[in-house]
């Protein structure tokens, strides 16, 4: 089941209309659109004496009256603020039901961005940081790759950037730790992941960063959402525990544990 925080879904229809531009994508029509809520005038007092005192015959009868009497109550029940919220509750009906749509739209533009950067990445690997390439400064050989690899590199960005939006305000998840951040974008092994955080300091990407990971071989790969990151995170903890544990017990039999037992 999905949640949208808040009552008012204008808000993360906001935020998701702005992050998925950034990626050249649109929210369904279904969600940006609403049915105009109808307004009525108020008639105030003397309007209504005055339909009232003309009428011919019996005043509830009358045709003019009836108008304005109705008219008065419309405006005074809040009818249109209750057809207003139900305009808002279809909405926010409508982005709960795009949630998956629009997480496959990111996806594609993840993907696609993902093997372009790990395509044009041995080319140029020896930059540690594609922010700091100026292209107008790039050898010829390495122009177009670092132009391809930069322009992937923001795509990257923008893209997780629309997914953890979509998950956070559409999805209700919690982003999570650093390690969950990083593996958001890849999924190394164990021991690929443990080569890196065993070292003082430890050498793992930083949160958000993508061209590490292409760096070190790793495939660029989107979790399906927060939580599916946070399992990444989980079965690498439990895979380095368990190595641990076994590397334990091998290393404390070899040196005579349970002798003479």
């Amino acid at each position: 089941m999905t949640i949208i925080k808040g009552t008012d879904p204008r808000i993360p229809i906001k935020i998701m209309n702005d992050a998925l531009a950034r990626i050249g994508l649109t929210l369904p029509e279904a969600v940006t659109t609403t049915a105009p809520t109808p307004t009525v005038a108020e008639p105030d007092g003397a309007e209504i004496a005055a339909a009232i005192q003309a009428a011919k015959g019996d005043p509830a009868s009358d045709k003019t009256v009836q108008r304005l009497i109705t008219a008065h109550a419309i405006a005074r029940g809040g009818y249109t603020d209750l057809l207003a919220r139900a305009g808002r509750d279809e909405q926010r009906q409508a982005l709960r039901d795009a949630l998956d749509t629009i997480n496959d739209q990111i996806h594609e533009k993840f993907e696609t961005a993902a093997r372009t950067l790990e395509t044009a990445g041995p080319k140029i690997r020896g930059y540690e940081n594609l922010d700091d390439i100026i292209l107008s400064t790039v050898p010829a050989n390495q122009a177009e790759p670092a132009r391809l690899a930069t322009d992937a590199q923001h795509t990257l960005r923008a893209s997780v950037d629309a997914w953890r939006k979509l998950w956070v305000h559409v999805g209700g998840q919690q982003q999570g730790r650093p390690e969950e951040v990083i593996l958001a974008v890849c999924n190394p092994t164990p021991s690929e992941w443990h080569k890196h955080s065993s070292r003082r300091p430890n050498s793992l990407p930083a949160p958000g960063d993508v061209w590490t990971p292409v760096r070190y071989g790793w495939t660029l790969t989107l979790a399906h959402d927060l939580r599916d990151a946070k399992g990444r995170a989980q079965h690498i903890r439990h895979a380095i525990t368990s190595d641990f544990e076994e590397q334990r017990i091998a290393k404390g039999r070899a040196t005579g544990w349970g002798m003479g037992r």
